[in-house]
């Protein structure tokens, strides 16, 4: 296990420190890999927790992002002005008829 403290620089404004943690697992059969406790615990991830999957075909990196409460919160409004409601609601309707 290897732990590193950084701290985030934005524009040269300190936003937070965050704790970067690096630990090997193994995948099974079935593709699945178990997530250190360590790791579960300092990100909120609990059981039924959803995870986002993103693969970067080029770094060949797996990053799984948990879908709590808290990354919710942080994406309001990002998308406010969109219309992408509209657009889904638009898309659903049209997938019904």
């Amino acid at each position: 296990m290897k732990v590193e403290s950084r701290r985030l620089k934005v524009n040269g404004k300190i936003l937070s420190s965050f704790e970067r943690i690096k630990m090997e697992t193994i995948a099974n059969s079935k593709g699945q890999i178990r997530i250190p406790s360590k790791i579960r615990k300092q990100l909120g991830i609990t059981d039924g927790t959803y995870l986002h999957v993103e693969v970067d075909a080029v770094t060949k990196k797996i990053i799984l992002t948990p879908i709590t409460r808290e990354y919710i919160r942080g994406l309001r409004g990002k998308y406010k002005g969109k219309g992408l409601m509209k657009a889904l609601m638009s898309e659903k309707n049209e997938q019904n008829l």
